[in-house]
Parts: structure tokens; C-alpha cells; sequence
């Protein structure tokens, strides 16, 4: 369903479910969730270049050092890739619950609440490092020029 799986009549949900409300602490909540559990790998700003992934391609090009028979898959950029940002809240979620490719799932680490927080905070992070000038208020815009 809806909360449980992030789908609403057998397509991903583009909003979040009825139970959950997207307010300014939610999505602070997000945050600090997806700096607590996806920040390692994608980055604090979702770029994919997160401290583990930092280290990991340093192994990876390091022919000399010990671990050099080990292999990486890059983190995907969360804000700037196309097969990322395309994606619905829903599809987001259910991927921090279940995984994708080499990235574990999060179902039975992070409670339900907390992996919608964290899809909602990756769209706001989306859409901030995607931003223009039209999604800005009329009111603010003025302030800016």
C-alpha cells in the first residue's frame, strides 16, 4: 500500500501518504535521518560523494595498497542524476526500504516515518540544487533584485 510500499493503485505514489504530513520539522526530520544513514555514501548535499564512497575509490585506484582486488559501485548523485530525479516520492521510498543494485535496504533500521522523511527531504534536495528563478515567491524574487 501507500505507507507500507510507497504505491497508490499499482503506480509509485507522488505524494506522500494521508497519515504523514509534510511540514517544515519532517522534513528537518529527513534530514538528520539522511544524514545519520545515507550522507556516507551520497553526500551531505546527495552528490554521491560521501566519505565511504570517498575512501572506497581511493582503495579502487590505489594499484599498490592491499585492497586493490576490491570492487565499488559508485553512489548515485541523488540531486543531479536523471534516473534519480525523475523518480516519484513513492519510488524513493520504497528504494531507502528494500535497496537497489549494491545499496542495502533500510526497512529494519529505519522506522516508516523516518524513510518518508528522508524521500521528502531528497526531493527538497532535489529541487533546491535544481532550482530557478520562477520557483522563488513573486514577494521574495522582488527582495532579491
Amino acid at each position: 500500500g501507500h505507507l507500507d510500499a510507497g504505491v497508490v493503485n499499482g503506480t509509485w505514489a507522488t505524494v506522500l501518504p494521508p497519515q504523514l504530513a509534510s511540514t517544515y520539522e519532517f522534513i528537518e526530520r529527513g534530514q538528520q535521518r539522511y544524514n545519520i544513514y545515507c550522507s556516507v555514501c551520497h553526500g551531505y548535499a546527495g552528490g554521491g560523494d560521501g566519505t565511504v564512497n570517498q575512501r572506497a575509490m581511493e582503495l579502487l585506484t590505489n594499484v599498490n595498497g592491499p585492497v586493490n582486488c576490491t570492487t565499488w559501485v559508485q553512489a548515485k548523485n541523488l540531486v543531479h542524476d536523471e534516473t534519480v530525479t525523475v523518480q516519484p516520492i513513492g519510488q524513493l521510498f520504497n528504494t531507502i526500504s528494500h535497496g537497489i543494485r549494491n545499496m542495502a535496504g533500510y526497512e529494519s533500521q529505519i522506522p516508516v516515518q523516518d524513510r518518508w522523511a528522508i524521500a521528502m527531504y531528497v526531493k527538497a534536495l532535489q529541487r533546491s540544487q535544481n532550482a530557478r528563478s520562477d520557483d522563488v515567491p513573486a514577494a521574495m524574487r522582488a527582495k532579491l533584485d
